[in-house]
């Protein structure tokens, strides 16, 4: 799963998913807060290797007028009291965020 960001405040994740299409996305999506875009999402491939593609290909690259900075979506390690470390998966979204899931083409741009 890759972490998409510096995106244009009227990307919706059909976007994403254009953008990345020739590397067989099996999902993308943008994060709204509070109805805004949050500039940012995940794109998830079936494989590494596709994901990898994607990653060293498109990262920089420009959709709708802005350069995409691309990185590895990471799992965070907790460090206990005692000393033991355990994993803990971050979440797609932060608090009060929503995923857009929509397939409208032409959503208006809202963010101000």
């Amino acid at each position: 799963k890759l972490y998409v960001s510096n995106l244009a405040w009227k990307a919706r994740s059909n976007n994403l998913k254009e953008f990345f299409a020739q590397y067989n996305p099996v999902s993308a999506n943008v994060v709204f807060d509070d109805k805004k875009s949050a500039g940012y999402g995940f794109v998830s491939f079936g494989t590494k290797e596709e994901a990898e593609s994607a990653l060293s290909e498109l990262e920089g690259k420009e959709l709708m007028g802005r350069p995409v900075l691309l990185r590895w979506r990471e799992d965070k390690e907790v460090v206990k009291a005692d000393g033991e470390v355990e994993g803990v998966k971050v979440s797609d979204q932060p608090e009060g965020a929503v995923i857009d899931n929509s397939a409208e083409e032409d959503a208006e741009d809202k963010q101000e």
